[in-house]
C-alpha cells in the first residue's frame, strides 16, 4: 500500500468508477455525499496525494449515482451514471464537465439517455463509446449501447459577442452590430460575407446588405440566411465584413469576423453506421481494440448466429463478431470490466463461476491450467484472461472466495 496517499476520511459511500487526468488528478464517482467531511455530490477530484481538490465543486443531482467517467485530454470530462442534473444544469444521466466541474453548455442537452449509464469509452477519434441499461438517446432506439459522434463547439466572436454561433437548423444567422461614437442623426452600414469553410450556395446565401441606425440607436442586426443540409460535415464558418456603404461618409472600420455554422447532424447524433444486435441485459464495461472492434461486457445473453454469454466482441458496425464467441461462451455471472492488454489479450473481472463452459473447479484442460482438486466447491472465478483473437480462456490470475477466507491461484 502506498502510505503517501492519504484520503482522510475517505467517501462516505460506495465508489464506483474512478479516472486520472493528464496531472496525475483523480476523478471518483459513485453513491456518496461527502469526501472527508466534505459535501461532494457523488463525483469528486482529488489530488494525486488523496487530498480533495476544492476546485472542482460541483456533482450531479442529490441521491442520484456516478457510475462511469473518462477523462479527455483537453481536461473536460464525461460523467454517467443515473442523475437528471450536473454541474447545476439539466443532463440526463450523460453529462460533459468543464475543469472546474461547471457543465460544458456546449455539449448539447437534448441528449437523453432514458436509464442508467454504466460505461464509458472516449477514443482518440473523439468519439464518446456509451454502455448501460438505457434503451433510447434522444429519439434513437440505443439497445444498451451507443456511440456519439464528436461536438465541435469551437467559440468564434461575432461583431459585438462571443457567440459560438447559429445552429444549422435554427434559421437565418443573426449578426448583431453595434454602434459606437457619436449617436446623434441616422447612420447607415455595409455587410457582405465572403466563404470560409462554409461555402455561399451550399451552406449560407451571400448577403450584401446595408443595415440602417435610427437616432441614438446603439445596436442592430444583420441576417444571414443559413442553409440546413442533411449531411454530418462538421461546424464550418463563413465570414462577415462591414463596409462603407455608397453615398454614406465613412464610418465602418472595415472589421472582420467569421461566424461559425454549428451542425446540427454533430450535436451528440447517434452513430448511424454502428448498429449493434440486441442486447437483452445492460452493458457494465467496454474497450475499443485499435481495429475498431468494441469488446463488451456485462450482464447479458446473445442469441441468433452465435451464442455469447456476458461477454461479446462487436464488429465496428455492431454486429456480433463469431469469429470471438465460437471459442468462448462466454460466463455464467455479470462481468464488471474488461481491459485490453498491449499484447492483445482481454482481462474480465466479474462474477461468475463459469467461463466457456469449463466451471472454475475443473481447469480446460486444453491450457496449462495447474490442478484444482484443492480449490473448494465455494470457489468464484472472479477474474480472467481471454484470447482477443479466438476468446478462449489464457492462464491468468484469479481470486477465489470462500466466506471470508480468500486464496489466490494461478489459472
Amino acid at each position: 500500500m502506498d502510505l503517501s496517499f492519504d484520503p482522510g476520511l475517505g467517501a462516505d459511500d460506495q465508489v464506483r468508477t474512478i479516472a486520472t487526468n493528464s496531472a496525475g488528478q483523480i476523478y471518483i464517482g459513485g453513491d456518496f455525499e461527502h469526501y472527508n467531511g466534505t459535501n461532494r455530490s457523488a463525483i469528486a477530484r482529488l489530488f494525486p496525494h488523496g487530498a480533495l481538490d476544492l476546485a472542482f465543486d460541483q456533482g450531479v443531482s442529490d441521491n442520484d449515482a456516478v457510475r462511469a467517467l473518462a477523462v479527455q485530454p483537453d481536461g473536460k470530462v464525461w460523467v454517467g451514471g443515473l442523475f437528471y442534473q450536473a454541474g447545476g444544469h439539466f443532463r440526463s444521466n450523460l453529462a460533459r464537465l468543464n475543469p472546474d466541474g461547471s457543465a460544458d453548455d456546449f455539449f448539447d442537452p437534448s441528449a437523453v439517455l432514458n436509464d442508467e449509464v454504466f460505461a464509458l469509452d472516449y477514443s482518440a477519434d473523439h468519439r464518446l463509446l456509451v454502455g448501460g441499461k438505457f434503451t433510447r438517446v434522444d429519439d434513437h432506439p440505443a439497445r444498451r449501447l451507443a456511440r456519439l459522434l464528436p461536438m465541435s463547439r469551437t467559440v468564434l466572436f461575432l461583431f459585438d459577442s462571443d457567440a459560438p454561433g447559429s445552429h444549422e437548423n435554427g434559421g437565418p444567422a443573426q449578426l448583431g452590430l453595434r454602434r459606437r461614437g457619436s449617436l446623434e442623426g441616422p447612420a447607415a452600414v455595409g455587410m457582405i460575407t465572403r466563404n470560409g469553410t462554409a461555402i455561399a450556395g451550399e451552406d449560407f446565401v451571400s448577403a450584401a446588405s446595408e443595415i440602417a441606425f435610427a437616432p441614438y440607436q446603439t445596436t442592430g442586426v444583420a441576417p444571414v440566411a443559413i442553409i440546413d443540409d442533411a449531411f454530418a460535415e462538421g461546424d464550418e464558418w463563413f465570414e462577415a465584413e462591414l463596409v462603407n456603404p455608397p453615398g454614406v461618409p465613412a464610418g465602418a472600420t472595415n472589421q472582420i469576423r467569421q461566424h461559425r455554422i454549428i451542425d446540427n447532424e454533430f450535436e451528440a447524433t447517434v452513430d448511424a453506421t454502428f448498429q449493434p444486435d440486441s442486447v437483452n441485459g445492460p452493458v457494465y464495461a467496454t474497450g475499443v481494440q485499435p481495429d475498431g472492434k468494441v469488446v463488451i461486457g456485462g450482464a447479458f445473453r446473445y442469441r441468433g448466429g452465435c451464442l455469447a454469454n456476458s461477454l461479446a466482441r462487436l464488429n465496428a458496425n455492431g454486429a456480433i463478431d463469431c469469429d470471438f464467441t465460437v471459442h468462448s461462451v462466454g460466463a455464467n455471472g455479470p462481468v464488471y470490466a474488461v481491459a485490453l492488454q498491449t499484447n492483445g489479450h482481454i482481462l474480465v473481472g466479474g462474477q461468475f463461476t463459469y467461463f466457456s463452459s469449463k466451471p472454475a473447479a475443473q481447469p480446460p484442460t486444453s491450457r496449462p491450467w495447474p490442478a484444482a482438486t484443492s480449490w473448494p466447491p465455494a470457489a468464484r472465478w472472479s477474474f480472467c484472461r481471454v484470447s482477443s483473437s479466438t476468446g478462449s480462456p489464457l492462464p491468468c490470475s484469479t481470486i477465489l472466495k470462500r466466506k471470508a477466507a480468500r486464496r489466490s491461484a494461478s489459472c
